[in-house]
């Protein structure tokens, strides 16, 4: 029998850097999704624009 682990997903995906970069916040991120809607420049631009999100790699 083989030891078939599943690793954790850390160790396996490769973080956007947006989600590395100093500046990042939570807030955008997670659970507020009022400004991206609203349209909010202080929104990074690959959340305000869904084709811009799903081109990003």
């Amino acid at each position: 029998m083989t030891d078939a682990r599943i690793k954790p997903w850390i160790e396996i995906v490769t973080l956007h850097a947006d989600l590395l970069s100093e500046e990042f916040s939570e807030d955008i991120f997670a659970l507020d999704l009022g400004p991206p809607a609203d349209g909010k420049p202080s929104v990074p631009a690959v959340y305000r624009d869904p084709e811009h999100f799903f081109r990003a790699s």
